[in-house]
């Protein structure tokens, strides 16, 4: 059983005091980045969990970017990206990345460097490629395409890759999807899907039967208006249905509608639900006026038939939103709307969307310059766990904390729960208000198509040629992204009582040495203390807006041990965190901890210390040694040698040292007895033994013996005669001076002295 003995060093009631102060409360925090006094524009961002990952232009390279939650940033890599085929070289535009298994996909648009239809064969097209997670790549592809063509997204599909993208591949304006060979980047399959207008592809959903649904938009179904459509294809990119759908009001297609679909998702029972933003424009001879916005959902079956459908435009104002590049976001059982908003200037509205109404903030940066110029825009937004997370190009603004810098990308997270956190970004010149929007029916009916999908959606191969690339991973020149990061909610942390000496660091950051006050942001932070010849101690301390944060201690602990050099282990209480070394040893603690003490060849001491104050703390530990417990006992007493060293009679009882021993008895007239003793710790071992007397030799009368005669010396007589021998060549012989009675005596006590020898050695050997 594990004895433990609790020590208080030092008690102090309450180690931690926390202040609040009068400011409010925040949950909003915005960073700015940028390169080289200009923004690394963004043109989409991807995530796994709540990192996010993005990727920006930097001359001929494309930089690949790792974001966690708290706004730090990390580049991961960058590579010069060369592209060349028919005689021309091509430049490169919109990079983006993405996890893919355990590497990324990178990819861009391709312009060539001579834009003339006239001179060159294919203007236009993309590059696609995969890096390991150590930056290692695989490999690269470039396909070329007569007019513009991009990527948009990229899935996962099986083992392979399926590419959307758009362009003018064979008309004004097409989508396109490929299946790629995931270990050659070579494309398998691919259609392109063009009408006589602009026709996009805007999303893909996997289904419930495990095919893939494509949804876009197209004004070539002859109304005037963005028609939806919908294409299921296999994984192996099989066509197995078309549908279209047409927005009809009073039984006329609504002219001037424009849909976008930013959302879609597959429900439990199967069903597709499609949610997205709706633009009426109504044209005149001179002028184009948008009439009518709002938001529009569209559920159908599994059989993509429709279920229901709702249109809900803003009753007023109707001009603010521009409900043209929409982010929806679902948390929780809530829904948010983002959207670019013009006042008097441009801004991002967040809002939520109840049943009637959207209740939100807006995000604005207002400007002495031209205000109908666009100075903030929303490139993309990425959902986290627990907050919103927005990507914003900024341009010509004037902010306390940002003044040094009025262009970069400005990152801004928005809790899911608290979006009127929003407000407090009007400290920082960066707010333009809270609007409500009233929701009203719209009374339309969404219709199936049933003309010939075919003639107006043409769906043809795409297999386009592939032109040269070279991806060079650069291990130097890499841009450096300054961080200009906007603190948000924080609080203060006081150490008052460490020591001048000790070097206090937050967050793996040197802050400075001795009892001072810190600014830090809410949240938790690492706090180390470290001093010279002492282990350093580290704590987690939760930082609460507004608040004083108060940290008395530690204590500057050195422990000593009986013997020296013994093995010191402080297992931390509660937290599974341990430190080591050798005695003497000096650290610095605070809290409650288990303190073990071993050296081999004593006992271990456990116990329990609680450290909460003090400067100079000293704590000796003494380490009992190990032993054991031997009984002897026999019959008669004996002589006792342990290890051949006499120790005394039995009955005796010593202490030793574990180990191995060997014991033996001694008493004349009996036979030695030897045995040997393995001891352990607290061993009590006991050994008793009756020791046999040595055997004695009986011999006859020696009148039975006066006739016998003697004809042949023995041993005997050669050895008490002298008579030479091989050991004694020189020996004189002499003649026996006893009768042949005595030496049959002599003989016999030869005899018993050679019995006796030989039972000493085996007794010998048994204590060998």
């Amino acid at each position: 059983m594990r004895k433990s003995l609790v020590i208080v060093l030092f008690i102090s009631m309450i180690t931690i005091i926390t202040v609040p102060s009068k400011a409010e409360n925040t949950g909003v925090s915005s960073v700015l980045y940028h390169v080289n006094g200009q923004p690394p524009l963004i043109w989409g961002v991807s995530w796994r969990g709540d990192t996010v990952y993005w990727a920006f232009k930097d001359n001929s390279s494309v930089v690949i970017v790792q974001m966690e939650p708290s706004g730090a940033i990390e580049p991961l890599f960058s590579y010069e990206v060369t592209v060349s085929g028919y005689d021309t070289r091509y430049y490169f535009g919109e990079p983006h990345v993405m996890p893919f298994n355990n590497s990324f996909l990178i990819w861009g648009n391709l312009r060539s460097e001579i834009y003339n239809p006239f001179k060159v064969d294919y203007m236009s097209g993309f590059w696609i490629a995969n890096v390991s997670r150590s930056g290692k790549v695989n490999w690269a592809r470039a396909y070329l395409t007569k007019l513009s063509s991009s990527i948009l997204r990229a899935v996962r599909v099986n083992d392979g890759i399926l590419i959307i993208g758009d362009g003018s591949i064979y008309s004004g304006g097409d989508a396109f999807i490929a299946l790629l060979n995931s270990k050659t980047g070579e494309i398998e399959k691919g259609y392109a899907f063009g009408g006589r207008f602009m026709d996009g592809i805007s999303r893909i959903i996997k289904m419930e039967n495990g095919n893939l649904l494509l949804v876009g938009t197209s004004w070539s179904f002859g109304a005037p208006q963005t028609a939806l459509f919908l294409i299921e294809i296999t994984p192996q990119l099989d066509i197995v249905q078309k549908r279209a759908y047409i927005t009809y009001e009073n039984w006329t297609p609504v002219k001037g509608l424009e849909l976008d679909i930013p959302k879609v998702k597959v429900l439990e029972d199967g069903n597709v639900v499609l949610e997205g933003t709706f633009r009426v424009w109504s044209y005149t001879p001179n002028t184009t006026v948008q009439s009518k916005e709002g938001l529009w959902e569209l559920k159908l079956d599994r059989n993509l038939n429709v279920v229901s459908y709702s249109f809900r435009e803003l009753a007023s104002p109707t001009t603010n939103l521009t409900l043209s590049h929409s982010y929806l976001a679902e948390h929780g059982g809530r829904r948010y709307l983002i959207e670019m908003m013009y006042t008097n200037h441009f801004g991002v509205f967040v809002g939520e969307i109840k049943r009637d109404i959207i209740d939100g903030e807006t995000i604005g940066i207002p400007t002495n310059t031209d205000p109908t110029r666009p100075q903030i825009w929303l490139m993309d937004v990425a959902p986290l766990e627990d907050s919103m997370m927005l990507f914003l190009n900024v341009h010509e603004f004037a902010d306390e904390r940002y003044a040094s810098q009025t262009e970069g990308t400005l990152v801004i997270k928005v809790p899911y729960d608290n979006i009127t956190a929003i407000r407090e970004l009007k400290k920082r010149h960066m707010y333009s208000g809270s609007f409500r929007f009233e929701l009203k029916k719209w009374d339309v009916d969404v219709r199936q198509y049933h003309g010939d999908f075919d003639e107006i959606i043409h769906t043809l191969k795409f297999n386009p040629p592939e032109g040269t690339i070279k991806l060079t991973q650069k291990t130097e020149g890499i841009p450096q992204i300054t961080t200009i990061r906007d603190p948000g909610p924080s609080g203060k942390l006081e150490f008052p009582d460490i020591a001048n000496e000790t070097h206090v660091y937050i967050d793996g950051k040197y802050v400075g040495a001795g009892p001072k006050m810190y600014t830090l942001p809410a949240g938790v932070h690492m706090i180390r203390f470290q001093h010279e010849g002492f282990i350093p101690y580290t704590c987690e301390v939760e930082i609460k807006p507004d608040h004083v944060h108060y940290v008395f201690g530690p204590a500057y602990v050195t422990i000593t041990t009986t013997p020296p050099n013994s093995t010191i282990v402080l297992m931390e209480q509660d937290k599974n965190i341990s430190l080591s070394g050798k005695s003497p040893l000096k650290a610095i603690l605070r809290g409650s901890y288990t303190l073990k003490v071993t050296k081999e060849g004593f006992r271990t001491v456990v116990k329990d210390i609680h450290v909460f104050y003090g400067k100079n703390v000293t704590l000796h530990i003494t380490l009992p040694p190990q032993s054991a417990t031997l009984k002897i006992e026999s019959d008669p007493s004996a002589l006792v040698f342990i290890n051949g060293t006499f120790k005394g009679n039995t009955p005796l009882e010593v202490e030793l040292p574990p180990g191995q021993y060997a014991v033996e008895l001694k008493k004349d007239g009996y036979q030695n007895y030897s045995i040997t003793v393995a001891l352990k710790d607290r061993d009590v071992v006991t050994i008793g033994e009756v020791l046999e007397k040595v055997p004695t030799t009986t011999t006859k009368s020696p009148e039975v013996l006066e006739n016998a005669t003697s004809t042949t010396s023995s041993p005997a007589q050669k050895f008490f005669e002298g008579n030479e021998t091989e050991d004694n060549p020189g020996a004189k012989t002499e003649k026996s001076i006893c009768g042949p009675g005595m030496a049959v005596i002599i003989a016999l006590l030869s005899a018993g002295i050679r019995k006796r020898h030989k039972s000493r050695d085996y007794q010998g050997s048994m204590a060998r």
